[in-house]
């Protein structure tokens, strides 16, 4: 694999506007083991900047990795830049692959306010759709139940759908973008769609959530919320998060604490806050 310019290896990422850009240009990237478009097994596509680059480095990945080595990719994918971005001729034909694909993926941040940990989410899934999403190698599994995110992807997504997020919208965390895109060359590995002739890098550290798991924290004053921590933290029970202050006198209204045992997933990163506005997310082990 020595003609392709990334290894898999986080250090070698760079988030260059202009080669986001010029990857984007092709509003979606076929990718076969044969010179006929196939119907893809997997299905790709990217909501906000972070997204977007993460697929970027993917395409350009899959193209040097076809060039390098003929039989490398063994199986037939698609990945679509950017969904907001497609034209409605781009967005037939993507709703055309969809319907046909066994595994469809939904790249993107939450709102600007929180941060969230790299994570495969899943809303009322079935057992395969729990067994796939190990793939990714990601250190969280989270399933919800009527989350409201559209885990759904839509009425034309059929098969196996995933939603993986990163980070917050308008942020582009480097680290994260690095740690999904290894996770992404996991799955195609794990999944025969790729055949590499070295390890992807990624050390699994899985951690699967039910509904019943997921345990939040909002705010019960205004104010300015300062935390200490990033998301990924193991926390315990009552252990010191962060406080609010008050914006006026800067005086600490109230201290935050864990609500529970497990891995903290989301943190508010806008420090203003409003009576009911989440805090945080912790998972319990």
């Amino acid at each position: 694999m020595d003609n392709c310019a990334y290894s898999g290896r986080a250090e070698e990422a760079h988030p260059d506007p202009d080669y986001i850009a010029a990857t984007s240009r092709q509003a979606i990237h076929y990718f076969s083991s044969t010179t006929e478009r196939e119907s893809p097994r997997l299905v790709c596509s990217a909501s906000g900047s972070a997204a977007a680059f993460v697929l970027a480095r993917l395409v350009d990945y899959l193209y040097r990795l076809q060039a390098g080595r003929s039989n490398a990719i063994t199986g037939a994918l698609a990945v679509a830049m950017n969904d907001a971005e497609l034209s409605l001729t781009s967005r037939q034909e993507l709703a055309k692959i969809r319907s046909h694909a066994r595994y469809c993926l939904s790249l993107c941040a939450d709102d600007e306010h929180t941060e969230r940990l790299p994570q495969v989410c899943l809303d009322a899934a079935d057992d395969d759709e729990r067994s796939t999403a190990c793939l990714f190698g990601l250190s969280a599994v989270i399933e919800r139940v009527d989350s409201g995110d559209s885990m759904q992807l839509g009425d034309d997504w059929y098969g196996e759908q995933f939603v993986v997020k990163l980070g917050r919208a308008g942020e582009l965390n480097l680290e994260y973008c690095n740690t999904v895109f290894q996770s992404l060359l996991a799955f195609l590995t794990r999944t025969g769609l790729i055949d590499l002739d070295e390890d992807v890098g990624i050390e699994d550290d899985l951690n699967f959530f039910g509904p019943d798991q997921i345990v939040q924290r909002t705010a019960k004053q205004q104010g300015l919320f300062v935390c200490r921590y990033s998301p990924g933290k193991w926390v315990n029970r009552g252990e010191f998060i962060g406080s609010i202050y008050c914006s006026a006198s800067g005086s600490e209204l109230v201290q935050v604490t864990a609500p529970a045992n497990g891995l903290l997933t989301a943190l508010r990163r806008t420090p203003e806050v409003r009576v009911g506005d989440l805090l945080l997310e912790v998972c319990e082990r």
